[in-house]
């Protein structure tokens, strides 16, 4: 009698960051970057101070006075770049679907405040799907 095993998909339940996808703590981040993510002027950024999980930004608000607040790395326009750069430099269907699954885990467990940033995630996946199906088709037919 022989058993069947079923092939499960590993689910994860890592964020892009706790697993290591992409390290924001490592970004050096700008004044222009921090005001765009705040949809602010640049000239009311004081200060931006990296944290592993968030960064903190000193700002002057309206009434002129200077606030410090946690913001998530999700906010910046580079956490989705650097996203891609991680879709775009796999090169077997496995690990992308592992980190389709650690994507989804980020986009349902995280707030991403703009839709952009999820949706393009999503489109980076599926345009790599696309990629590596078509190459392993091709080397499929070399065969």
């Amino acid at each position: 009698m022989t058993r069947r095993r079923r092939t499960k998909l590993i689910e994860t339940r890592q964020s892009l960051t706790a697993a290591g996808v992409v390290r924001p703590d490592c970004w050096q981040i700008t004044h222009e970057e921090a005001a765009e993510a705040l949809e602010i002027p640049v000239d009311r950024i004081v200060k931006v101070v990296p944290r592993r999980y968030q960064v903190c930004i000193v700002y002057i608000k309206e009434n002129g006075k200077k606030c410090s607040s946690f913001f998530s790395y999700r906010r910046f326009s580079r956490f989705l770049r650097e996203v891609e750069v991680a879709i775009n430099s796999i090169q077997n269907l496995q690990t992308l679907e592992y980190l389709a699954q650690i994507v989804e885990y980020d986009l349902c467990h995280f707030r991403y405040d703009r839709v952009k940033i999820g949706n393009g995630m999503r489109a980076a996946l599926l345009q790599r799907l696309a990629k590596l199906i078509a190459v392993s088709r091709y080397q499929a037919e070399m065969v």
